[in-house]
């Protein structure tokens, strides 16, 4: 089982969800490929893979094709500085739309260790804070338009 000793599951099979989700244990950027080359698409992706930002976006990439339009991917750790960057890629694309999460927002404690860490680590003016505190990058596909060919925006 996995490190969280499967609450995920046990919370799904407490309401009675279940059937609507699957767990794919293994790293999403092994597991996403799969998915896509089975012809698989959804309504929601939730991704909380690796921390690097190389990584996230090939989460990214394969998220986005198995995405349906008006679908949400959901990526966790959103205070990291790699999440940070790729949301700051998908904003060139403009194929999403930004969903704040106002009732994620952590305790008013964790707020306070977030903005001193920033502090203590002489960023407070360049933490970019896309949802507030809260930890939960939340978009909604609105185009599956490809970009053109040559398409690059600096980010």
């Amino acid at each position: 089982m996995n490190e969280h000793g499967g609450a995920a599951l046990g919370a799904l099979a407490e309401f009675g969800l279940q059937d609507f989700f699957s767990l794919r244990e293994g790293p999403s950027h092994s597991e996403l490929p799969k998915l896509f080359n089975a012809g698989e698409s959804f309504d929601l992706v939730f991704v909380d893979g690796a921390h690097q930002f190389n990584l996230k976006f090939i989460d990214f990439y394969y998220a986005d094709l198995l995405l349906k339009i008006g679908g949400c991917l959901v990526f966790h750790d959103l205070l990291l500085p790699a999440t940070k960057k790729l949301y700051k890629y998908i904003q060139t694309l403009q194929r999403y739309k930004f969903m704040a999460t106002p009732q994620l927002q952590p305790t008013v404690t964790r707020k306070f260790r977030y903005l001193a860490g920033a502090f203590v680590k002489f960023k407070p003016l360049r933490t970019y804070w896309p949802n507030g505190f809260g930890n939960l990058l939340v978009l909604q596909k609105f185009s599956d338009q490809p970009a053109p060919w040559n398409l690059f925006r600096n980010f």
